[in-house]
This record gives structure tokens, sequence and C-alpha cells, in this order.
């Protein structure tokens, strides 16, 4: 069993050690320096739950005109490590 999950602010998923991680590659991500959010805003979603995501040729997340892949957390958690995984804003 990994010890990354998937963690989700209902906006953007990011794969992590925890909701402290998320937060951490986010800023990562998006070179903030601080977080306005709260780590129990982030929410672990279960490894064994299904995630479609729309997804371009070399495997990243794209517009929603791209393919969607289903897999479950698990399989997105092995496949990508840890980081950004998908938002619905982009």
């Amino acid at each position: 069993m990994s010890e990354l999950h998937v963690f989700s602010d209902d906006v953007e998923w990011y794969i992590a050690a925890s909701a402290v991680d998320a937060m951490a590659a986010q800023r990562e991500l998006t070179g903030m320096r601080e977080s306005n959010q709260d780590p129990e805003t982030w929410e672990q979603v279960p490894d064994e739950r299904s995630l479609a995501i729309h997804m371009d040729d070399h495997g990243n997340a794209a517009e929603a005109d791209a393919p969607v892949v289903t897999k479950t957390c698990a399989e997105w958690i092995a496949e990508q490590g840890r980081g950004f995984l998908c938002s619905t804003e982009y």
C-alpha cells in the first residue's frame, strides 16, 4: 500500500502523503508562498474510488474536449506519483 493518497479541495486533486502535503504540492505548482486554505478543507479520496480525468496524448490532465480516462485513485497514484493530478478549473 502506498503512503500517498489523492486529496481534493473540490476544485483541485493532488497526490500527496497528507492534506498538509497536498497544500505544499499546490504551493510548489503555483509558486504561492502561503495557502489561504485550512488542511481541513482537503478530503482524502479513498484509494479504491474511481476518478475520471480528461487526459491528453502525453498523459497530462487536459481540457474537457480530451478523452476521458477512468482509473482508481490507487492506479492514478502508481502512474503519476506525488503532485498535481487534475482540476475542475483548468
